[in-house]
């Protein structure tokens, strides 16, 4: 009769059920390890296997909440033209070009924020939050200290279109993956993807 213990080199139990906790703890790391190896969905594996974009020696973070939130908190005119665009687009009518048109018009972007977006998107987010805890006159110098003197005005305007393609790119991930997976029957995990099309290079007024 083979003995199961014994694969597992078990002597005497200590206590009673101790063989069938460790069987089940290696049932489960096993399992485990099986699931790790299996490659995610497309979307997925590419969201996960992120490479950070390169540009000028820096680079770009990954978009995550705790960038929107620091975008939010220093009012920054790329996150604000960001979001006129998520209320906007796809009205009828409404062309991408006609919409960042009207955004330029009413967010008025300058060199400094545009200075301070770059910072943002080229910093960890830890390092955003302490220097943010020491005052926004600390954290604009810190971000003219990093980048003023190194970027010129075409350089800070390409960097502005790339941070604006990063951004929109890092939403058609999650897009792309509603659109290949349905919804969970409770509808609490993914909503029906966006049917715009990519934003313009948001937030810059150059």
């Amino acid at each position: 009769m083979h003995d199961a213990n014994a694969d597992l080199g078990l002597g005497p139990e200590l206590y009673p059920g101790q063989h069938a906790e460790l069987r089940a703890r290696e049932q489960k790391e096993t399992a485990l390890r099986d699931a790790a190896a299996v490659p995610l969905p497309g979307p997925l594996r590419q969201a996960f296997s992120f490479t950070p974009p390169r540009l000028y020696g820096l680079t770009l973070q990954p978009v995550t909440a705790g960038l929107a939130a620091i975008l939010c908190q220093l009012d920054n005119p790329f996150y604000r033209t960001v979001q006129f665009f998520m209320r906007n687009a796809g009205t009828n009518g409404v062309t991408l070009e006609e919409l960042a048109a009207r955004a330029e018009a009413e967010i008025q972007s300058t060199p400094e924020s545009e200075i301070e977006t770059v910072f943002c998107f080229t910093t960890p987010g830890r390092q955003l939050r302490e220097l943010l805890a020491q005052g926004r006159p600390a954290f604009r110098e810190a971000a003219y200290a990093a980048l003023a003197d190194k970027l010129t005005p075409p350089q800070l305007m390409v960097f502005i279109r790339a941070c604006g393609a990063h951004w929109a790119n890092s939403f058609a991930t999650v897009q792309t993956y509603e659109a290949a997976a349905p919804p969970s029957p409770d509808g609490t995990i993914f909503t029906k993807p966006s049917t715009s099309g990519p934003m313009g290079s948001a937030g810059s007024s150059t």
